[in-house]
């Protein structure tokens, strides 16, 4: 009866928890205890950004003070896009704990149950000992049976509410794993965003130094996007966006990375893969999307063909850097729009 709330409690104790450390950060650094710092601190604390972490922690280390403007900066670069998700998750974390307290509770009501049912049982058999009347002893009987039907309805009760307790506590982690996914999206590709896509190249350039296993990255490029635009109008691009999105993310492997790296312009992390097979992977991708012709979902009205170029290049152990990584393959990108767009291009 008691392994429904048993389940629950780890997540519980971990917020609590995150939520201690953060204000104890606060306090002892004479951070003022805002909404925005919290959010700040409370991330710190659940270490769930690496990238935050690591800033923070350099911050710390070069004994930068933890005033207004960097906490903004802090907050504007790290959690502001994720705004609407953080408040959805606070609010859920609540209800959590409002269904965990109920079931305490519970449990607390229906211990107590046993216990006067204990004391009654106890009090009737001592009552037995001491009378020889048939009429008492059928009086006791009664008695016994009463205590006992009624904490068989109090234990069904019981029974029921944690039951319907489970079952809320497992909608809420699914909403709550859903909302998770929603923040790590593009909303309107629904490939990853900018802030997962910097996260999976510092672990999957940390991999590939460590493991000394090949990394690739393209950069691929939406040709003449801009013109589309203008003489179509943004819904035909945003049309284009996702006709891509699909492509890319159909043609890639599960353990590959796809993001939108800003614009029309998408990026892809090619893990266990050398330059020579990310060529390959990369041709493969714009043949497809050159086949792909667009057309209006309001009149059927035929658009045409779109194009990407792509530039690609592979990780150098111990010598790259992810600013360099990307900067390279973005000149190889330069190159293949250079040279006439719909092509790929990989790094000299």
């Amino acid at each position: 009866m008691k392994s429904a709330p048993s389940e629950a409690l780890p997540d519980f104790f971990e917020i609590s928890s995150n939520s201690k450390k953060a204000l104890k950060i606060m306090e002892d650094n004479q951070i003022a205890p805002n909404p925005r710092n919290y959010s700040i601190w409370y991330h710190y604390a659940q270490a769930d950004d690496s990238t935050l972490t690591q800033e923070i922690d350099r911050a710390i280390e070069g004994g930068v003070t933890f005033d207004d403007n960097v906490s903004s900066y802090i907050y504007d670069k790290y959690l502001l896009n994720d705004e609407n998700n953080l408040n959805k998750v606070a609010n859920e974390s609540t209800q959590t704990k409002q269904i965990l307290n109920d079931i305490f509770n519970s449990v607390s009501k229906l211990s107590g149950n046993a216990d006067e049912y204990q004391q009654q049982m106890e009090q009737h058999i001592s009552s037995l000992r001491n009378v020889g009347d048939s009429k008492n002893i059928a009086e006791l009987l009664s008695k016994i049976i009463k205590s006992s039907v009624a904490l068989r309805e109090n234990s069904l009760q019981m029974q029921k509410k944690l039951d319907e307790s489970q079952q809320e506590v497992s909608n809420l982690r699914q909403t709550l794993a859903k909302t998770t996914a929603e923040a790590e999206r593009d909303f309107l590709t629904g490939v990853y965003n900018r802030k997962v896509l910097d996260k999976r190249f510092d672990e999957l350039s940390t991999i590939a130094n460590e493991q000394k296993t090949p990394l690739s990255l393209l950069m691929v490029d939406i040709d003449f996007f801009k013109k589309l635009n203008d003489k179509h109008g943004h819904l035909i691009g945003d049309e284009a966006l996702k006709i891509v999105a699909r492509i890319l993310n159909d043609g890639v492997r599960g353990k590959d990375v796809i993001a939108r790296y800003g614009g029309e312009e998408f990026a892809i992390l090619l893990p266990n893969t050398p330059l020579q097979g990310a060529m390959v992977v990369a041709d493969s991708l714009r043949q497809a999307i050159a086949r792909k012709e667009i057309k209006r979902t309001d009149t059927d009205e035929m658009i045409g063909r779109i194009t990407v170029s792509i530039g690609t290049t592979e990780w150098k152990p111990e010598i790259d850097s992810v600013p360099l990584f990307i900067k390279r393959a973005d000149s190889a990108l330069y190159r293949a729009k250079h040279e006439g767009r719909n092509r790929v291009i990989g790094e000299i």
